[in-house]
């Protein structure tokens, strides 16, 4: 009935005014009209809301025009009663959002109240079940929102309040405040539905909602496209971030092709959010996110022992190069390409200390096997990286244990002998840089800063350590290796510490037994006790060298050295050639020796022979005469005279075992004539080896060719001496009458100015004694 009443009021009011403000789908303007319009239909009860009252028109709207009333029971005072949807009314009378009302100031104001009537408190949570609100009732609301025009207008401001945004699989509802949206499929007769058909699938996979099929297309605005790249990309980062999205190759392969279309200079937030997914594989095949890390291409080769550690220490990644290359421009998303040298610099060496000894043995063979020569060859042509990578690895400390790592040039050869004689002192390469490729590590370890061979200081040590008997090995060893090593290192060490090297006594003495047995040798300046051995040691300066130790060892010590330049050894101050005093001063301490005991001419107290090995006395003295012999024209032979009253002619003499010997007696008691036989044992033949320096050596220390009045007198001085004034027995007066016949023949046939002065001279007496001659007057 009202509404026919309705339509009977709207005709009378067409009739009477027009087109009014009431009726009129079009307001008319006075302007067109020039019509004076009464106040109508403010105050007036014609409004039949669909809760069946009548109401007043107000002045501000606060009725909704909507066939959809009936999804709101509460709210029926809220809206127009359906009969008179049909008529053509001004829409100022009835609720919608205005221009200076803003959306959200417009459903707070009206809407909210009516929403939260009919809808749980659940769903205005960012997502929930989809359970809480039947599907039915969801697609008529969804109707009412794209239908209507006030619900339309705050659409946006709906669905951020509520979860009203349905997704498929799984059953959920979403609020556009999640940050997780489902997203809308393509259209099968879309053009774009085949290409995108992988990544849907794709997407779904990994746990990504999909709108119902139902959805309202004018809805669609809400939730991400398929070719809204960087919005699906920023929906899939937030999922993976709520929980966490699984990775295989395929299906990185997929969205990687499909994000990569992405414009990353325009929209820049999207490079982070890609490395925010798990669709990087690292060098060690696990799939990974590198949003927080400095990512890199693996280096081709490098090794990857324990690398992870160096990685984290520096919150850096290593990705797999051909999968990242083969997917994405890896500079798209700052992803670097790295050197290996540059990656070592900067990522291994610094954190070599958090390695395992195996990892770091690893590693130094990649580089020693694949890295350093490439990097030495590049060196050459002024790289900047390739000088700092060898710089730093010289200083890496990067050998022996965790807890005390040191860098190579703190190691030493270890096939130099030279570093065991004291280990304390030296830290040799680890066993484990032994064996098989023992050769390969030495030479890259050379290149690098391995000592091997000893500074000044180190050899100053050494040679304390062996004079003080403190080696790890033994000292003659010892001793050997330190010298080999200084005369080869020689010219390399400067001339003040070659000086200071020379005067050590660190040097063992040559064993010279062959000649012990004759006299003893000089006494070394230091004597070492090893155990039961007295080892003797010498400094190089003032010790001779050479093969004739004959001439010299009871004067200086004499050395076993290698092979080294006479010009070095003159440096040092070794005696390659002993002056003429030093074989002089040997001679005389020869002469010191039990062999110049003329006792040695009795038979039954000899024993004295050459011991076996030992030198014979007269090649001894052989040697020694014709050294001197060849220096003779160098020198004054004034000097020989010393040698005249010393015992150093040596001639034979028989053993008791009926062997020969050599003893020494006095050039004076010497004659180079086979008649001296007849004075024997006063009076010697000089031994045939030894005429060769009758007339240069020998001549000049006393020894005659032939027998002279002075022989004679020695043979009456030591007749007088060894009978000690008893009677001489008849072999002794023989020799004695001899002696004088002899004496007399000589003297007649001497000029008065030639006689040689001849006393004292001991004749015998008439009972055959022999006496002073100034003791004695002639019986005529």
């Amino acid at each position: 009935n009202f509404k026919n009443f309705f339509k009977y009021i709207l005709h009378e009011c067409n009739s009477c005014h027009g087109r009014t403000h009431f009726v009129s789908s079009t307001e008319a303007t006075e302007e067109k009209n020039k019509v004076d319009h009464p106040v109508f239909p403010e105050g007036v009860p014609l409004l039949l809301t669909a809760d069946q009252e009548i109401r007043m028109f107000e002045k501000k709207a606060l009725v909704l025009a909507s066939k959809y009333h009936y999804l709101f029971p509460n709210s029926s005072d809220r809206f127009l009663h359906p009969h008179l949807l049909g008529f053509n009314m001004v829409s100022k009378y009835f609720l919608s959002a205005a221009d200076e009302q803003s959306n959200e100031s417009f459903y707070n104001d009206h809407l909210h109240n009516m929403l939260s009537e009919i809808l749980p408190d659940e769903l205005l949570g960012d997502w929930v079940e989809s359970g809480h609100l039947k599907e039915d009732n969801l697609k008529l609301l969804w109707s009412c929102f794209t239908e209507d025009a006030a619900f339309e207008s705050c659409l946006g401001v709906i669905v951020k309040k509520w979860a009203l945004l349905p997704s498929s699989n799984p059953k959920l509802l979403f609020s556009t405040r999640s940050p997780v949206l489902p997203m809308v499929e393509p259209l099968k007769e879309s053009p774009d539905y085949q290409s995108f058909n992988n990544v849907v699938d794709t997407l779904s996979i990994m746990g990504m909602p999909f709108l119902e099929q139902w959805f309202p297309r004018a809805a669609h605005r809400f939730c991400p496209q398929t070719d809204q790249r960087s919005k699906v990309l920023l929906n899939l980062v937030n999922l993976h971030q709520k929980s966490p999205v699984k990775s295989s190759a395929e299906h990185v392969k997929i969205l990687l092709h499909y994000f990569r279309l992405i414009d990353f200079q325009k929209e820049p937030q999207c490079v982070q959010l890609l490395r925010s997914l798990p669709f990087f594989q690292d060098a060690f095949g696990n799939w990974c996110e590198i949003s927080t890390k400095t990512a890199y291409i693996i280096p081709e080769g490098i090794e990857l022992e324990g690398i992870d550690l160096c990685l984290k220490d520096h919150n850096a990644i290593l990705l797999n190069y051909r999968y990242t290359q083969d997917n994405i421009q890896p500079s798209t998303i700052s992803i670097k390409e790295i050197k290996p040298e540059e990656f070592y610099i900067i990522h291994i060496f610094s954190s070599f200390s958090s390695l395992n000894e195996d990892q770091r043995y690893k590693h130094l063979r990649h580089i020693r096997d694949h890295l350093y020569y490439a990097v030495e060859i590049s060196k050459s042509d002024e790289i900047t990286t390739a000088h700092t990578f060898i710089d730093r690895l010289k200083t890496l400390r990067c050998l022996g244990p965790n807890n005390n790592l040191k860098m190579i040039s703190d190691f030493c050869d270890h096939s130099n002998k030279l570093f065991d004689i004291s280990k304390e002192m030296f830290s040799l390469l680890p066993e484990y840089f032994r064996g098989k490729e023992e050769l390969k590590w030495l030479e890259f370890f050379k290149k690098v800063g391995l000592k091997m061979g000893l500074t000044e200081r180190d050899f100053m040590q050494l040679v304390q350590k062996i004079s003080n008997g403190q080696c790890d090995i033994q000292v003659m060893e010892a001793s050997a290796l330190l010298l080999n090593s200084f005369f080869l290192n020689c010219e390399v060490f400067s001339h003040e510490f070659r000086q200071k090297i020379s005067m050590l006594p660190f040097v063992p003495v040559k064993a010279l037994n062959r000649l012990t047995w004759i006299a003893p040798a000089f006494n070394a300046p230091h004597r070492l006790q090893t155990g039961q051995e007295i080892i003797e040691m010498a400094p190089l300066r003032g010790s001779y060298y050479g093969s004739k130790e004959e001439l010299i060892w009871t004067v200086m010590p004499a050395l076993s050295l290698p092979s080294v330049s006479p010009k070095i050894l003159k440096q040092l101050g070794v005696v390659t050639e002993p002056s003429i005093d030093k074989i002089i001063k040997n001679i005389t301490s020869i002469s010191k020796s039990p062999l110049s005991n003329r006792a040695l001419f009795d038979r039954a107290s000899l024993d004295t022979a050459v011991p076996v090995g030992g030198t014979d006395l007269i090649k001894v003295m052989v040697s020694t005469f014709e050294f001197i012999k060849s220096h003779m024209n160098k020198s004054n032979p004034a000097f020989l005279t010393i040698l005249s009253s010393v015992t150093c002619i040596p001639v034979y003499a028989q053993t008791q075992h009926g062997t020969t010997t050599a003893v020494l007696i006095k050039p004076s008691e010497v004659v180079a004539n086979d008649e001296a036989g007849l004075y024997y044992p006063f009076i010697h033949c000089l031994p045939h080896s030894l005429y060769p320096y009758l007339d240069t050596v020998l001549q000049c220390i006393g020894v005659k060719k032939d027998v002279e009045p002075s022989h004679m007198r020695t043979v009456l001085e030591m007749v007088y001496k060894q009978s000690e004034q008893l009677h001489l027995d008849i072999n002794t007066k023989k020799t004695v009458h001899s002696s004088l016949r002899t004496l007399c023949t000589l003297l007649k046939k001497m000029k008065g100015t030639d006689i040689p002065r001849l006393a004292p001279l001991y004749l015998p007496d008439q009972s055959g004694k022999l006496c002073q001659s100034t003791s004695l007057v002639y019986c005529d």
